[in-house]
């Protein structure tokens, strides 16, 4: 019987060896559509043609882009042998807007830094996982608990980065928080899918 627990929370803005007692943490990609759904690269930026919800004219007005990124896991148990852990970083093009009139290259540089602050999330997961010990028996449980754990840092930070930077318009802070983002990405390059 196959075994697979798939974790994904979404955040809207407005190597291990393959042993018995071991996970080993995948970099495989799978086919994914992309009409839908963009995984982070770091050769690939944001467009404005990847927003493609609509703003709602009506609630919210004062919000120029909205962004719909999420990172999750997928622990799969069915091989006897070992367990594979799949940690996953996407933006979610459907759920992610922006208002025609507002449409700047300083707000696409802020969504995409909301972007890449989820890259540096999805590393740090990886990182966690790849030194942990999981087993066919704990492995949903304890990749369950990291994953929450990091979830909760994530939220906070996303938070604190349009608070700070007062959602893009300081760009000052805005700079310092991309300058910052890149130093995270780069200590944990180690760790990109």
């Amino acid at each position: 019987m196959k075994h697979l627990l798939y974790i994904l929370f979404a955040f809207s803005l407005y190597a291990c060896s393959p042993k018995l007692d071991q996970a080993r943490l995948s970099n495989n990609r799978s086919y994914r559509d992309t009409t839908y759904i963009l995984e982070w690269s770091p050769d690939r930026k944001l467009t404005w043609e990847d927003f493609k919800g609509k703003p709602d004219r009506h609630l919210e007005s004062n919000v120029a882009a909205r962004s719909s990124c999420r990172f999750g896991i997928r622990v799969d148990t069915s091989n006897a042998s070992n367990v594979t852990v799949v940690v996953t970083n996407e933006f979610i093009r459907h759920q992610s807007s922006v208002r025609a009139e507002r449409k700047t290259p300083a707000l696409l540089a802020h969504e995409q830094l909301h972007f890449d602050l989820c890259e540096v999330y999805a590393r740090t997961l990886r990182k966690q996982l790849a030194n942990t010990q999981l087993s066919l028996h704990n492995a949903n449980k304890v990749a369950t608990d990291i994953f929450l754990e990091v979830y909760k840092a994530y939220k906070e930070r996303q938070w604190a980065y349009d608070e700070e930077t007062h959602h893009g318009l300081e760009p000052a802070l805005q700079q310092r928080w991309a300058q910052n983002i890149e130093k995270e990405l780069a200590a944990l390059s180690a760790y990109t899918r």
